[in-house]
């Protein structure tokens, strides 16, 4: 993120260059949205926090969404429930991104929640979260194929390093999404068949 600021800050400053004028760039000291107050900074947060705190190590994931935390929705328990435990995202924080975040598939859903980012590479919250995001976009098929590319995109950088724990966690993994998913005999998306 902080290389996405400087180069935005590169990038304006040659514009002003070009275009003649003399107008100091403000990237660096813009609040990113969230992260708009001191009491953030200063860990006072005035609302129901998304994280639940197994240990002091989950407290560094809290600055997710930084203030704007405050606008995930906790009306049931089922909000409440945790889908990632390795990044702990819970059903209230998914349902947020979906509405508010414009978020349609997983991978985006990873950007925004980190969901599937943590030690287990989405394998037991990606079947989670893909239902959840079924019930938004109401297209099962689709969301199938979503899911099916999301946990192939979480392989790629666990395949080469496959041996011992890893390997058996990947054949957990292939257990769970092509034996009891079924995820093996998803079609591929229809550009990839016109592609052919």
């Amino acid at each position: 993120l902080m290389t996405y600021r400087l180069m935005a800050e590169w990038a304006t400053d040659m514009a002003c260059r070009k275009l003649g004028r003399d107008v100091k760039c403000v990237t660096a000291e813009t609040p990113l949205p969230g992260s708009e107050t001191a009491d953030l900074a200063e860990g006072k947060h005035h609302h129901k926090s998304h994280i639940i705190e197994l240990s002091t190590d989950q407290k560094a994931a809290e600055g997710r969404h930084g203030t704007l935390s405050s606008h995930i929705a906790y009306r049931t328990e089922e909000d409440e429930a945790v889908v990632c435990e390795c990044e702990q995202v819970s059903v209230g924080e998914i349902k947020y991104a979906i509405d508010e975040l414009h978020v349609e598939n997983l991978i985006n859903l990873r950007r925004r929640t980190r969901l599937g980012m943590g030690t287990c590479q989405g394998e037991l919250c990606a079947c989670r979260a893909a239902g959840i995001l079924v019930k938004a976009n109401k297209c099962v098929d689709r969301t199938l194929r979503d899911l099916s590319a999301f946990i192939n995109e979480r392989w790629k950088g666990m395949y080469p390093v496959a041996w011992g724990e890893s390997l058996v966690e990947a054949q957990l993994m292939s257990w769970l999404y092509e034996g009891v998913c079924g995820l093996d005999r998803i079609a591929e998306p229809e550009d990839k068949i016109d592609e052919q």
